[in-house]
């Protein structure tokens, strides 16, 4: 303005309640389309004069937590949670939900907030029937951990029973010795 003087968005949240930050929650940075979508979103965010609080949780269930306390302290307008699913290890977002903030999470499921879920399994059908019609009779899975660094099955394991399963009952085999576990850092 004329005088120099311009409004403090802090000042503002205390008039509307609102904070004008999403907060926005990854399960990790590693791997080019999360590193994508992360910034796409956040390009989307500013254009909509909105700032983004970021958390990455390393797939480390005690950081989500801390990132959902940061989430609820600051106020946030909604959050987005775009983490990697980890069976019976989701309550923690409910807070969020019991503090009144808007929260949307992909790859996740709890009847109570919103979700996106794509059907992996729906996936895994239509991929073993395109090679069964190509012909294809030999098949291979690379695949990093398959397991978290505290000895719980990650989603990736039971994918790929179910795939293994699906791949059978059309008669194409998938011997374990075809399924080759890497580290994240010997693809990088």
């Amino acid at each position: 303005t004329e005088l120099g003087f311009s409004p403090s968005p802090l000042a503002g949240a205390l008039v509307t309640s609102r904070t004008n930050i999403i907060g926005l929650l990854v399960s990790h940075s590693r791997g080019g389309s999360r590193g994508t979508a992360v910034n796409e979103f956040t390009k989307k965010a500013v254009e909509r004069d909105y700032l983004v609080l970021l958390a990455v949780a390393d797939m480390d269930e005690e950081k989500e937590k801390q990132a959902v306390d940061y989430f609820i302290k600051y106020k946030v307008d909604g959050v987005v949670v775009y983490a990697d699913y980890v069976e019976g290890k989701s309550k923690h977002f409910e807070k969020l939900v019991w503090a009144g903030i808007p929260c949307v999470v992909f790859k996740r499921y709890n009847q109570l907030y919103e979700n996106i879920v794509v059907s992996a399994d729906k996936a895994l059908q239509e991929l073993t029937e395109q090679l069964k019609i190509y012909e294809h009779w030999e098949v291979g899975i690379v695949t990093t951990n398959m397991r978290y660094s505290d000895g719980s099955a990650s989603i990736r394991l039971s994918r790929i029973r179910d795939f293994k399963e699906k791949l059978e009952k059309v008669g194409i085999p998938l011997p374990d010795d075809n399924i080759i576990q890497v580290e994240h850092n010997e693809i990088e």
